[in-house]
This record gives structure tokens, C-alpha cells and sequence, in this order.
């Protein structure tokens, strides 16, 4: 959505924990750049691709690490 806030996905990704979170806003659409605590966390945050926030569809994918 592009009106997503930080504390929004927070609390649909709960209890899934974050270590970081970015927003990126273009006219009609978010990304959201995020870092997890654990492989765990990213492991339960993909199995919520497709899923809905706020009406709109959320599509999740892992790129790979720069370090």
C-alpha cells in the first residue's frame, strides 16, 4: 500500500522480529527493504507472500546478501 507505515508492518509481520526496516514510496507503490534478527524470522516472513495488509496484495522475496 502506499500509504504503509513502519509500525504497520511491524505489527502484521508479529511476532516476527526485525532488525531493520527501509520505506520506499514511488507514486503507486511501496517497498519495504528489511533486515531480520534471525534466518528463522526470514523463513516465517516468506511463507506471508501473497498474503494482504490494508487490502493489498504483499509480495515477499529474499535477495541475496552483499556481505
Amino acid at each position: 500500500p502506499v500509504n504503509l507505515k513502519q509500525n504497520n508492518l511491524k505489527e502484521w509481520l508479529s511476532p516476527i522480529r526485525l532488525k531493520f526496516v527501509y520505506l520506499f514510496r514511488s507514486s503507486d507503490e511501496t517497498f519495504a527493504f528489511v533486515t531480520f534478527n534471525r534466518s528463522t524470522d526470514l523463513k516465517k516472513a516468506l511463507l506471508r507472500t501473497d498474503q494482504y495488509l490494508g487490502g493489498y496484495k504483499i509480495r515477499i522475496c529474499k535477495f541475496p546478501s552483499t556481505t
